[in-house]
């Protein structure tokens, strides 16, 4: 996954608008060069085809704005074909809200108490900031939690995961798009009920966080996926998967 970080506001210098600082690693940069033959080595961060101007990130990580026409016919070309899937990668914000639905009204019978037992799903939101359209945008996701119960008189915690897929088609330019999971229920609060032999009962649980994997076809036919984590580290713990989960309330 990819991170950007801004750091500031930057003048106009030498023609271009400089707007932010900005780290990126592990791209090669590409060689602009100019109608007059000049050249800077940079990244192209996104391209406005309304617009015709390309944002490049320079090798001393300074970012600006370029008119199509600056540029020699070889890297107009080249803004042209990478711009729309530089703008995928850029200028779609991704953001997630996890959200408490209230007490599930499922019937749990002497382990859980319905008071206990909520519901959750995450809300994804993609902002298409960018000119470009993108068709069959595909979003899977895992949720990764953990659910605890009571077997045999000693608590047994099981980590679930689940698993789902939504699609956008199409994601219209300078669009925004808010997508929900499916649910995935969670006692909250240890409730043990004693009888004859023992106690049994539910435990609490917890949602550690959601990966998304979003993916799309670009014009080139080229599949570009994006990645997004939160919170950030939970590829750090968990491992990406396409199969279902289920512990605890979930089975």
């Amino acid at each position: 996954m990819k991170t950007y970080r801004y750091t500031g506001w930057l003048a106009f210098v030498a023609g271009f608008f400089l707007v932010a600082s900005l780290s990126r690693a592990g791209e090669a940069y590409h060689t602009f060069t100019d109608m007059e033959g000049r050249s800077i080595k940079g990244l192209l961060m996104g391209f406005d085809a309304d617009r015709q101007v390309a944002t490049i990130q320079r090798d001393d990580d300074r970012i600006c704005w370029v008119a199509l026409a600056v540029f020699s016919e070889a890297d107009q070309q080249y803004v042209r074909k990478q711009g729309p899937g530089k703008n995928f990668m850029c200028l779609v914000k991704i953001s997630t809200s996890l959200s408490s639905l209230g007490k599930s009204e499922r019937n749990f019978g002497n382990r859980y108490k319905a008071e206990h037992v909520k519901c959750y799903d995450y809300a994804i939101i993609l902002e298409n900031r960018s000119c470009s359209r993108f068709d069959a945008v595909d979003i899977e996701y895992c949720i990764f939690y953990r659910q605890g119960e009571y077997a045999r008189r000693r608590m047994v915690f099981a980590e679930g995961v689940q698993c789902g897929r939504l699609k956008i088609d199409p994601m219209m330019p300078r669009s925004e798009h808010y997508l929900k999971t499916e649910t995935v229920l969670i006692c909250d609060e240890n409730n043990r009920s004693s009888g004859l032999f023992g106690s049994d009962g539910g435990a609490r649980g917890a949602i550690h966080g959601i990966w998304l994997r979003i993916a799309t076809t670009l014009p080139s036919v080229e599949r570009i996926t994006r990645e997004f984590c939160s919170p950030r580290n939970i590829g750090n713990s968990k491992a990406w998967t396409t199969t279902m989960v289920l512990a605890g309330l979930n089975k």
